[in-house]
């Protein structure tokens, strides 16, 4: 499942790549300057299957160069690559050349010659174009806000709308993925840890009051002062009754204080006792496993044994029946006879080895060790929100696979963005999810993924 998730999600990516393409560099392909048109290959960024294929050569790469060094360039004016020989793979390295220098893009997120022209990590090719398009739109996003502002201080200043020139743009089309990169960093400023925590809590205490009692919830407890902070000045007791007063306040503050930590300490062993009960049950189910696997590979060694026997059986069997059948009119009446009790018992020796053959085989289950906490509940997504009722469906599929899973994800004050937790450890990330192509992509960490199987990857993971 795994495996397969990444290639969902690495073929969203090439499509969202593929389009970008078209849409920046496609109208040079296209064009037909001579009788075998610009480029030989250019129909091969529409129709190939995998778009990595259609830019091992290097020519989509060196048009896409000449088209982001001069945005205004003419059609006419495009010198045609050479793909041949090693000039393909020249081709690359200067595009990546250029990319490092213009956009100052990391050596972790470039990619070299040898990953696109040999085939050795398409997607790290992917994930660098698509951030090469992403920077590309945040500097023409930004130029706009700065024509936008320059023409609101020009109207200003001049009393009447000016029309300043517009800056040509390289961009015809914008990717998905850029798009809600943009707008997750946005979301991402908005969200406070305060916030988090308080859907945390919610959630837990949800959980506290269906299973009737306290969980075995990981819970920070609160921050306690070092010291008790000196009154004002004009509160400071001048008398020996404001002076008990004051150091029974002080006493009860303690003791308070004490309670909370007898309390923390308290959850601390339960948590160790729990841990300890899930680690003797995983023990005792692999020894369980292994005892069943043993006799199972005795069990197997005696069937063989018996089919040895009871083969041996049967051709004796069927030498006897065939010897009596052309000797049977030369024997006497006492020779015939004991020739049938031999018969006989050779036939009943082999029922009883027949029967002796076990029926049961490696099917058999060990049961698993009954879980100490509680199952974990159906996701229940919020009415109008498309992209939470498919993320419940995923969600209940692969907690469905993991019923006593100690992870949980709740939906924050944005459409997409959702907190995974969990509740023993207290470890937290705040991901993003969007709905690109019909399927579910999470932004987490540096990258896209597909959501279903990150979810069961961070599940098995954390379990």
């Amino acid at each position: 499942p795994a495996k397969r998730s990444k290639q969902s999600a690495d073929e969203i990516m090439g499509e969202e790549l593929r389009d970008w393409l078209i849409g920046t560099v496609g109208d040079y392909f296209d064009f037909t300057k001579t009788s075998g048109g610009l480029l030989s290959g250019g129909h091969r960024l529409r129709t190939e299957p995998n778009v990595c294929d259609a830019l091992r050569d290097g020519a989509v790469l060196a048009v896409l160069l000449q088209r982001l060094k001069r945005p205004d360039i003419q059609v006419e004016n495009i010198k045609k690559p050479r793909t041949q020989g090693f000039f393909g793979r020249e081709n690359t390295s200067i595009f990546i050349k250029f990319a490092k220098e213009e956009y100052q893009l990391r050596n972790e997120v470039l990619f070299t010659d040898s990953d696109l022209c040999d085939a050795k990590n398409d997607r790290m090719a992917v994930n660098c174009l698509l951030g090469v398009a992403g920077t590309l739109y945040k500097r023409q996003k930004d130029q706009r806000n700065l024509q936008s502002k320059a023409a609101k201080e020009a109207a200003a200043r001049f009393g009447g709308a000016i029309a300043l020139p517009q800056a040509v743009t390289v961009m015809k089309s914008v990717p998905k993925l850029v798009l809600y990169e943009d707008e997750i960093n946005t979301q991402a400023t908005e969200t406070t840890a305060a916030s988090v925590d308080a859907i945390i809590q919610s959630v837990m205490n949800e959980e506290d009051q269906a299973n009737g009692g306290t969980s075995n919830i990981h819970c920070t407890p609160p921050k306690q002062s070092g010291g008790m902070t000196s009154p004002p000045e004009k509160d400071k007791p001048n008398t020996e009754h404001d002076l008990l007063i004051a150091l029974e306040r002080q006493r009860q503050a303690l003791e308070k204080q004490r309670a909370a930590e007898l309390e923390a300490e308290r959850r601390r062993k339960e948590l160790d006792e729990l841990e300890e009960v899930r680690r003797n049950d995983a023990r005792r189910a692999a020894e369980d496993r292994q005892a069943l696997s043993v006799r199972l590979e005795k069990e197997r060694k005696m069937i063989e044994v018996i089919e040895m026997k009871r083969q041996w059986i049967f051709n004796q069997m069927m030498f006897l029946e065939g010897q009596a059948a052309t000797d049977r009119k030369g024997l006497e009446v006492a020779e015939i006879t004991n020739r049938y009790k031999i018969e006989h018992q050779i036939r009943t020796q082999w029922q009883y080895l027949v029967a002796r053959i076990p029926v049961y085989s490696a099917q058999q289950v060990i049961k698993e060790p009954s879980p100490v906490s509680s199952p974990v509940g159906r996701y229940v997504a919020i009415k109008g929100d498309d992209i939470d009722r498919k993320v419940s469906k995923a969600v209940n599929r692969v907690f469905g696979k993991n019923v006593y899973t100690q992870t949980r994800i709740k939906r924050l004050a944005h459409m997409g963005e959702y907190v995974v937790f969990h509740k023993i450890t207290g470890r937290r990330t705040v991901v993003y999810v969007r709905e690109v192509r019909d399927s579910l992509m999470i932004r987490v960490g540096g990258g896209w993924d597909d959501f279903e199987g990150w979810l069961e990857r961070h599940v098995n993971i954390r379990s």
